[in-house]
């Protein structure tokens, strides 16, 4: 009975310190396993802090990131806008010259228009001026062929011949006539005067001077054949032995002035 009791006690015995220690046993798996699970915890606060400063530093990299493209953006701006303002100058300076050379053009173009004119007018002159140079041609080479021999007409003729030359400002022709009427001694007085009358309006001034002192000349010569030659032995005089032979004060032939005086002398 006692041994049964025993054997009852041991197995009480065992059964509960078997019971204690699977207790034991799962307290213990328990407490490992919430240790894990710190340490989980830990290592999962460690990666989240590791993961939160990388965070960290790309934002602050990205924020630098959005400075530097910031920069660059305003960079390429103000370039560009350089770059703009630079074409629109080359621009508006390549307008500039393009209206100058337009003007240009169009100042060589009226130019050329207006010489092309002048050339077409001045031909047209020549043409006129050569036209009315041959038709006079042609007139003075037919009034040339009709014009009388005046060496063989009569010295009358030839002076009413080189008063109408004269009259229609002919003075070639009527100084040819009046140089014949000199060389036949026909009115020289006259023929002088008018060959000076021609010389003067031909503005030949040299010639209308000696034309009219050969008329004075002549003149006097006249008066001297007429009145006072028969008393200087019938001597034929001219120029200035003619011209000291009648106003010699002590000949007092012809006078101008009253001798009696200073001025009338001189």
């Amino acid at each position: 009975m006692k041994f049964h009791l025993i054997l009852l006690a041991l197995l009480g015995a065992s059964s509960l310190f078997g019971a204690e220690t699977s207790a034991f046993k799962s307290k213990t798996a328990q407490n490992e396993a919430i240790l894990n699970t710190q340490s989980d915890i830990v290592d999962a606060k460690q990666n989240i802090e590791g993961l939160q400063s990388i965070v960290g530093g790309l934002g602050e990299a990205n924020q630098k990131l959005s400075i530097r493209i910031g920069d660059v953006e305003s960079a390429l701006k103000d370039d560009i806008s350089v770059q703009i303002e630079q074409i629109k100058k080359s621009q508006a300076e390549q307008s500039e010259k393009l209206d100058k050379l337009t003007d240009a053009v169009k100042a060589l173009g009226a130019a050329m228009e207006a010489k092309t004119k002048t050339e077409k007018t001045d031909k047209k002159r020549d043409s006129k001026q050569e036209e009315k140079k041959s038709s006079k041609e042609q007139t003075k080479s037919v009034a040339k062929e009709n014009a009388p021999d005046i060496t063989k007409m009569e010295p009358k003729a030839v002076l009413d011949l080189a008063d109408k030359a004269y009259k229609d400002k002919k003075y070639s022709d009527a100084k040819k006539a009046f140089a014949l009427l000199l060389d036949k001694n026909y009115k020289p007085a006259y023929a002088n005067f008018m060959l000076g009358e021609i010389a003067y309006n031909s503005k030949q001034y040299a010639d209308a001077v000696e034309s009219a002192f050969k008329e004075v000349n002549s003149r006097l010569k006249k008066i001297y054949r007429k009145y006072y030659k028969h008393e200087n032995s019938n001597k034929e005089l001219d120029g200035k032995n003619l011209m000291e032979y009648l106003f010699s004060l002590s000949g007092n032939r012809l006078k101008f002035e009253d001798t009696s005086t200073e001025s009338g002398e001189n």
